[in-house]
C-alpha cells in the first residue's frame, strides 16, 4: 500500500495535529506557570477561565499551587484562603482518582503524592497539625515509593527535601510527628533532595530553588546564601513579592540594613500592585524598624503613620498590628514626644502579645 494513499496522509494529518495541539497546550501551560510566578494578573485569570481544564489532574495541581502562592503573599485576605482550600481538595480528588486507576504510573503517583503535601503545608502554616500529619503521611509515603521505585523521576523528591530540610530544626513539640512521618531531619539529605530538583525537576524547579534559599534564611540563618537564592529568584521574578520580601529579611539577618531598605523599598509598590496587600505591609513595618534603626526617627514614624491607616480588622492577628504601637511610642519617646508615646504605648494589650505588652509597660514607667 502507497505510503501517500489519501487515508494514511489523513491518519498522518491527524496524528501531527494532535501531537502539535498536545505540544502547543504544554507551551502555554508552561508560559502561564512562569507568569504565575512573576504574579502576572492574567496568568492567573487563566487557571481560573474556562479555556483551562480544571478536571485535569496535572492542571488541577498547577492551579492549586499558583493559588497557595497568591495567599502566601496575602495572609489577611480570607477568600484567597477559602479558595485555596477549595483548590488544595480538588487537586487531591483529581488526583487520587488517577493515581488508583493507575498506581504504577509515575506521573499519578507524583501528583497524588505532591498534592497531598500541599494541603498537608497549608494546614501545619495554619497550625492545624493534625489534619496536616494526615496528608502529609499518606502524601509522603506515596512520593517515598516512587522515589524507590523510580530514583531518576527528580521531581518525586521535592516534598521528601523539603520535609527533610524544615523537620532538622523542628520544636520539640514537632519531634514525634517528624518521627512519626520517618524523618531524621538530616538537612544535609534534604537539601541534596531540593537541589537535585533545581537541577533535574521539571515541575518544582522554582520551588525548590524557594524552600532552599528559605531554609537557608529562616531555618539555618545562613543569610548569605539566603541573599544568593532570593537575588536569583527576585532577578527572574521581579513582580514576585514574597521572592523581594525575603531578600530584604535575608539582609537584614546578614547584617546589611540598608540593602535590605532598598529592597524593600523597591518591591513595596510591587506587592501593594499585584495585590499581596500582606506583604506590602510587612515590608512597610521593616522599612520603619530599619529607618528606627539607624536613628532616623521622624522617617520612622511617617512610615509607621501611613502603615497605620492600612490596617483594619483583617489584620488584627498580624504581628506588624500589635507591635507598630510599641514601635511608635519608642520612636515618639527618641524624638521627645512622650505624650503622644503614652497614648500609643497604653493601646497594647496583654491577649495581643506579652513581650509587647511587656516592653510597653516598661517604658510608661520611665516616662
Amino acid at each position: 500500500m502507497s505510503l501517500f494513499n489519501p487515508k494514511n496522509c489523513i491518519l498522518f494529518f491527524l496524528l501531527t495535529a494532535c501531537v502539535h495541539a498536545e505540544q502547543e497546550d504544554h507551551s502555554i501551560l508552561l508560559d502561564n506557570i512562569e507568569r504565575a510566578y512573576n504574579f502576572e494578573q492574567d496568568a492567573f485569570d487563566w487557571f481560573e477561565s474556562d479555556a483551562f481544564d480544571k478536571e485535569d489532574a496535572l492542571k488541577a495541581f498547577i492551579a492549586a499551587t499558583a493559588s497557595y502562592w497568591s495567599y502566601q503573599s496575602d495572609r489577611i485576605d480570607h477568600k484567597k484562603r477559602d479558595h485555596t482550600e477549595v483548590l488544595l481538595t480538588h487537586s487531591i480528588d483529581l488526583a487520587e482518582a488517577f493515581y488508583k486507576s493507575d498506581k504504577h504510573n509515575p506521573e499519578a503517583r507524583f501528583l497524588y503524592g505532591s498534592s497531598r503535601c500541599n494541603r498537608a503545608r497549608f494546614h501545619a502554616e495554619e497550625t492545624s497539625w493534625f489534619r496536616a500529619y494526615l496528608d502529609a503521611r499518606e502524601g509522603l509515603g506515596v512520593l517515598r515509593k516512587l522515589v524507590k521505585d523510580e530514583p531518576d523521576y527528580a521531581d518525586g523528591y521535592f516534598a521528601l527535601g523539603v520535609a527533610e530540610c524544615f523537620l532538622s530544626d523542628a520544636p520539640m513539640v514537632l519531634k514525634p510527628l517528624a518521627r512519626l512521618l520517618g524523618f531524621r531531619g538530616s538537612a544535609e539529605d534534604g537539601i541534596e533532595k531540593l537541589k537535585l530538583c533545581i537541577d533535574r525537576g521539571e515541575w518544582t524547579m522554582v520551588e525548590a530553588r524557594y524552600y532552599l534559599a528559605y531554609y537557608y534564611y529562616n531555618v539555618a540563618a545562613i543569610g548569605p546564601k539566603g541573599v544568593v537564592g532570593f537575588s536569583e529568584l527576585w532577578d527572574q521574578y521581579p513582580n514576585n513579592p514574597l521572592f523581594a520580601y525575603f531578600l530584604g529579611r535575608s539582609y537584614q539577618i546578614s547584617n546589611q540594613p540598608l540593602q535590605a531598605l532598598a529592597v524593600y523599598r523597591e518591591s513595596r509598590d510591587v506587592a501593594y500592585e499585584v495585590g499581596a496587600e500582606d506583604i506590602g505591609n510587612w515590608s512597610s513595618f521593616r522599612i520603619g524598624t530599619i529607618l528606627q534603626g539607624e536613628h532616623k526617627y521622624q522617617a520612622a514614624l511617617l512610615e509607621y503613620v501611613k502603615l497605620q491607616k492600612l490596617l483594619n480588622s483583617d489584620t488584627h492577628h498580624r504581628e506588624y498590628f500589635y507591635l507598630l504601637p510599641l514601635k511608635m511610642g519608642e520612636s515618639l519617646i527618641a524624638v521627645g514626644d512622650n505624650k503622644k508615646a503614652k497614648a500609643y504605648l497604653s493601646v497594647i494589650r496583654k491577649d495581643w502579645d506579652r513581650d509587647a505588652y511587656q516592653k510597653a509597660q516598661e517604658l510608661l514607667k520611665d516616662l
